[in-house]
């Protein structure tokens, strides 16, 4: 339940429940949260992303970058929790997104920075 209200709390979308009687589906709306994302330096950026977004990245993937955007101070274990997967499977996306995602700066005093 915590994960619902935390979605919420960070896309501003709510997660979608249905259920017959053997199997409860759960959906996250992910379309917001990747419009968020906002690049005012450079249009292209954007484009680019939106583009990459949609044919190359997992939903765990997007779900990572909602993340991220919405709080750049974020920790990996943080975005695990609000995933609800371990830490070591963020670390393994993270590594995947290097051409997205970065970390800058110290381990206590860094932030993420989405590249393109």
């Amino acid at each position: 339940m915590n994960k619902l209200t935390s979605w919420e709390s960070l896309t501003g979308t709510k997660p979608t429940i249905e259920s017959d009687r053997t199997i409860a589906t759960v959906t996250f709306p992910l379309k917001s949260a990747i419009q968020r994302l906002t690049y005012t330096d450079n249009p292209d950026v954007a484009k680019n992303v939106a583009k990459n977004v949609a044919k190359n990245l997992s939903e765990r993937q997007l779900q990572i970058i909602a993340l991220i955007s919405e709080n750049p101070q974020t920790t990996r274990a943080e975005i695990a929790n609000a995933i609800g997967v371990a830490t070591k499977t963020i670390e393994r996306e993270l590594a995947s997104l290097f051409e997205i995602v970065r970390y800058v700066g110290s381990k206590k005093g860094g932030h993420w920075e989405i590249i393109r």
